[in-house]
């Protein structure tokens, strides 16, 4: 409800796979496929505006996998 139409919701998610999202018990943080970010969107009126692939952070020097994502209502 707060953003107004034309506004724009940007934010990251650890990128997961399937059609919905799993809890990774050793980091104890939730992945989310694209798919189900995608519904999520369009269930509460947004358009995808980016949907990118990138690397949130690195866990033991390796990158962890996740999404960039602009929506616009």
């Amino acid at each position: 409800q707060a953003i107004r139409p034309g506004g724009r919701f940007a934010f990251t998610a650890e990128a997961g796979g399937g059609d919905r999202y799993d809890l990774q018990v050793k980091t104890r943080r939730y992945r989310h496929s694209k798919p189900y970010l995608q519904k999520l969107a369009e269930m509460h009126g947004f358009v995808e505006e980016h949907f990118e692939a990138v690397a949130l952070r690195s866990e033991a020097l390796k990158p962890v996998a996740g999404w960039l994502v602009v929506l616009k209502k």
